[in-house]
C-alpha cells in the first residue's frame, strides 16, 4: 500500500516532465538502489504496451528537447514502436546503480519490472509486452520466469545475449519456465561474440513451456560501424532498423508459431 503511495505521488509529479514526443516517469524503486525512471510514449488506439529494456547497463542517457539520448538499439527506435501502434515505457536504471547481468538477475530488478508492468497495464488499459535487446534480454528472461501471464502478456528477445560465459544467458535461466508467448530476433550477421546467433536456436528449444513461440532470423540492411557489440552494428539492427520494429510489432499484435 505504502508503494503504491509513492507511485501515485510520483506520477503527479512527473506530470508535467514533457519533452519531445513522450514524457520522463520516476517510479520508487527498490530502497537499496533508488528510485528509477521510464519514458513514456502513448499512442493513439494503441494495440499493446510495450516495455523496452536496453542492453548495457542500462539507461536512457541524457534527457534532452528530444528525450532520451542513448544511441541504444530500443531506445533510439521508440518513436518507430509508438508509430506502430504501440504504447511505450523505456525502463531506465535504478539512481544509485547500474545494471551488469548479476543485477538483472536479482529479486529487486524483477519487482521494478513487475511494478511498472502493473502500473502501465492499469493504468493504460492494454497488454503489456517486455521487449529487451542485448543484456536486456537478461532482465527480460528472468522477469518471465518469475512473472505470471496476468502481470505480463509476452516477451520479444532481440540480440540476445547468448554466450554460456555470460551470467545471464538463457543457459543459466530456467527457459522451461516461461510460459508466455516468447519471439526471438536476431541478425544473421550479428558478431558479438555474446550473441552469435547460431546459438539462438539451442536457446529457442528450450522454451518448452511457451504457448507460442517464434524464431526470425533476419538479413539486410547497410553500413555497420563500432565495435560489433555495439548499437550501429548488425547487432543493433544497423539499416534496417524499422523493419526489425515492424516485425516485432506485427508479431505482438499477432502471436503465432
Amino acid at each position: 500500500m505504502f508503494k503504491a503511495v509513492l507511485l501515485f505521488l510520483s506520477l503527479l509529479a512527473c506530470r508535467d516532465a514533457m519533452a519531445g514526443e513522450g514524457r520522463l516517469i520516476w517510479y520508487p524503486g527498490h530502497t537499496e538502489t533508488g528510485r528509477f525512471s521510464a519514458w513514456e510514449m502513448v499512442a493513439p488506439t494503441a494495440a499493446a504496451t510495450v516495455i523496452l529494456l536496453p542492453g548495457g547497463n542500462g539507461g536512457l542517457g541524457n534527457i534532452g528537447e528530444d528525450g532520451p539520448s542513448n544511441s541504444n538499439f530500443l531506445v533510439r527506435l521508440r518513436q518507430s514502436f509508438a508509430n506502430r501502434g504501440l504504447n511505450v515505457l523505456v525502463m531506465g536504471k535504478p539512481r544509485n546503480s547500474e545494471l551488469p547481468d548479476a543485477d538483472r538477475l536479482s529479486a529487486w530488478h524483477r519487482e521494478d519490472i513487475e511494478s511498472l508492468a502493473r502500473d502501465a497495464k492499469a493504468r493504460l488499459g492494454k497488454p503489456v509486452w517486455l521487449v529487451g535487446t542485448s543484456a536486456g534480454t537478461v532482465s527480460a528472461i528472468a522477469a518471465a520466469i518469475a512473472l505470471d501471464d496476468g502481470v505480463l502478456d509476452g516477451i520479444v528477445l532481440t540480440s540476445s545475449t547468448l554466450h554460456p560465459k555470460q551470467p545471464g544467458s538463457p543457459f543459466h535461466q530456467r527457459l522451461e519456465k516461461i510460459r508466455q508467448p516468447v519471439l526471438m530476433l536476431h541478425h544473421q550477421m550479428d558478431a558479438c561474440w555474446a550473441c552469435e546467433p547460431w546459438m539462438a536456436s539451442d536457446a529457442f528449444e528450450r522454451l518448452t513451456a511457451a504457448r507460442i513461440k517464434k524464431l526470425i532470423m533476419v538479413e539486410g540492411g547497410a553500413n555497420p560501424t563500432g565495435h560489433p557489440c555495439e548499437p550501429f552494428h548488425w547487432h543493433g539492427f544497423i539499416g534496417m532498423e524499422d523493419e526489425a520494429v515492424r516485425l516485432i510489432a506485427d508479431w505482438i499484435k499477432k502471436p503465432t508459431n
